[in-house]
Formats: structure tokens, sequence, C-alpha cells
């Protein structure tokens, strides 16, 4: 039952979905306390394994560190306007890393069903130190805890570190994303990965460069296997 006071506060306070603005109303929207249902309901289901892996193969053939990769949603485009990237951008720069605990939720039930279980340790993609300075957190952080929490596996938040602060990512072409991430992350101890299955998690894939490059480091460091799991394949 709802109290007087909750109505009140609604009432002054109103929450309003971060997507599309419009306000959250309580009995339709039980499911999100920053996006109201109509969107949930837009968001476009994410490729297939198989489809969003053969797009891997294809970009980076013989260079592929990554074996499986799966998302939640799908975009056309890392354009701002499209309502999940909205979402996203508030997640990244707007300090709403709310959004990352619930998608993570949402991801991890995604891993149950595609039997995608079977990890040692659950690795959120780093940045820079420099940036987490400017942000005040990294997204992914938030994500990879939630999906630990669901799945009941460990995270490890210290294990790889980005070394080299890289611009942007989103206006370079296919080929100098490629690029602009090699030799990018390092791992702190070398003997932390050796012999295990991880999951990677970040909140955006597009070509992958910067995930593949983080899982090329790993298996250097004789990781037995790197899958991934995003919020959303571009």
């Amino acid at each position: 039952m709802i109290s007087f006071l909750q109505i009140f506060t609604d009432f002054l306070f109103p929450k309003i979905c971060l997507s599309c603005r419009n306000k959250l109303e309580r009995k339709i929207d039980v499911s999100s306390d920053f996006c109201c249902q109509k969107c949930l309901n837009s968001f476009e289901v994410a490729p297939s394994t198989e489809e969003i892996e053969n797009g891997l193969i294809t970009f980076f053939q013989d260079s592929l560190a990554i074996s499986r990769a799966i998302a939640l949603y799908a975009s056309h485009s890392e354009d701002e306007n499209i309502a999940i990237m909205r979402l996203i951008y508030k997640l990244k720069y707007g300090g709403f890393t709310k959004i990352g605990t619930e998608f993570g939720r949402k991801l991890a039930e995604v891993l149950e069903k595609n039997k995608m279980l079977d990890y040692d340790l659950i690795i959120p993609v780093p940045i820079h130190k420099a940036r987490r300075r400017e942000r005040g957190y990294n997204q992914s952080d938030f994500i990879a805890n939630s999906v630990g929490e669901v799945t009941r596996k460990p995270v490890a938040y210290n294990i790889i570190e980005r070394k080299i602060y890289t611009t942007t990512q989103t206006k370079l072409s296919l080929e100098n994303r490629r690029k602009n991430m090699q030799n990018v992350f390092q791992l702190k101890n070398k003997s932390d990965v050796q012999g295990m299955k991880i999951l990677l998690i970040d909140d955006v894939l597009t070509t992958g460069s910067t995930i593949n490059s983080c899982a090329t480091v790993l298996l250097e460091n004789k990781a037995k296997q790197v899958d991934v799991a995003t919020i959303v394949k571009v």
C-alpha cells in the first residue's frame, strides 16, 4: 500500500523518465525508477550471440581475442538522441549509476538464459584514472557489480588497468578505433588470471576495439578464455 508521504513526495518531486522526459506513473512504471515502460518496451533487443560474434570475427579476423559475446539491447548509432543511448549517456556522464545497476541485473538474466555462467571471474573494463577523476566513477563497475550479485560470481575491479588515456572512440573510423586501442591495457599482477575463464563487462560494444584490446592482454597473461557482456550493441 502506498503511503500518504510517498504520494506527497511524488507530487512535489515527480520521477521523470530519463529517456523520454515524461513523468513516471507509479501504477504503470513499476519495473524502473528511471525509465518508463513505454521506452523500455521500445528498446530493440540485441542480435543473437552468434550474430555479434560473427561481426567481431569479420572485423578482427585472426586478432580476435573474444570467445563469446552477448548484449542486452541494440542501437543503430551511438547518437545520444536515440532512446537507449540517452540512458547510456546519463549513466556515463550524468551520474545516474542506478542505470548501470538495474541494467546489470537484466544483463545477468540474459546470461543465465544463454547459459553463459561458467566463469571464474567478472572484470569491468577499466577507464583511465584521469577519466575516473573527471567522472568520479567507472560506469562499468556498477553493471559488473549487479551481474556478479545475480550470478554469484566474484567481481575484480583492480586486476587490469588502462595505462594510456585515449581520445573518445565515437568519431573515429573503424580502422582508427582499432589503432587507437592498441597496447592500452596492462595487468597489475600477471598471476591473477592464469587458467581462468573471464567475463568482461562494458556498457557499449561498437567495433569491439576497446574490449578486444582488454581481452588480448588477459589471454597474453594466460587467461583460459575471455567472453564479453554489454548493455548495448551498436
